[in-house]
C-alpha cells in the first residue's frame, strides 16, 4: 500500500511536470528525465534528512563530552584547592603522632618510676582498712615498724599528683 502511494505520487508529479510536446519520442524522454529527477529529488529529501539527524545524533555526545570535560575541569580544580590543605593536615598528624609517641614514653617512664617511688604493702587483706586508708596505714605502720612505740614524728600522707604542663601541641587544636 505504502508502495502504491509513492508510486501514485510520482505519477502524478509526472503529469504536472510535462511539457507540451507532440512528439512521443521526445515525450519517452522527457518522462524518463521527470522520472529521474523525481527521484534525485525524493533521494536528496531524505539525504537532508538523515544528515540532520546524524548531525543531532552527533551534537548529542558532543555536548556530553562537553559536559564531561567541565566536570573533571571543576574536580580537578577543587583537588588543587584541597590538595595543600591535605599536605598541611597531613603535616599535622604527623606532627601529633610524635608528640603522642614522646608524650606516651613519658607516661611509661613516670609509671615506673612511680612504682620505684612507691611503697609495697604485702600481706595486707583487701577491705580491712575501714573508711579511711592513711589512718589504717599509720596504725599498722605504727605497730608493725615500731613495736607498739608511738612517735609523734611518724605520719602517713595521702597521695596527691603534681601538676602536669600543657603539651604544647593543644594549640594546633
Amino acid at each position: 500500500m505504502f508502495r502504491n502511494s509513492l508510486v501514485e505520487r510520482r505519477e502524478r508529479k509526472i503529469e504536472k511536470m510535462q511539457p507540451s510536446s507532440h512528439n512521443i519520442a521526445d515525450k519517452g524522454l522527457e518522462l524518463h528525465t521527470v522520472i529521474i529527477l523525481i527521484a534525485i529529488k525524493e533521494t536528496r529529501e531524505t539525504l537532508e534528512w538523515k544528515i540532520k539527524t546524524v548531525a543531532i545524533d552527533v551534537y548529542l555526545p558532543n555536548e556530553d563530552h562537553k559536559k564531561l570535560v567541565d566536570r573533571v575541569a571543576d574536580t580537578e580544580s577543587t583537588l588543587a584547592h584541597t590538595r595543600p590543605t591535605i599536605l598541611f593536615h597531613s603535616e599535622c598528624l604527623t606532627h601529633l603522632e610524635k608528640e603522642v609517641k614522646v608524650l606516651r614514653e613519658r607516661v611509661e617512664g613516670a609509671e615506673g618510676q612511680s612504682r620505684c617511688n612507691n611503697i609495697r604493702v604485702v600481706g595486707i587483706p583487701e577491705k580491712v582498712e575501714g573508711p579511711s586508708v592513711e589512718l589504717y596505714m599509720e596504725g599498722w605502720l605504727v605497730d608493725t615498724m615500731l613495736e607498739g612505740k608511738t612517735s609523734k614524728w611518724f605520719t602517713v600522707e595521702g597521695p596527691y599528683r603534681a601538676p602536669v604542663e600543657e603539651p604544647n601541641w593543644v594549640h594546633l587544636l
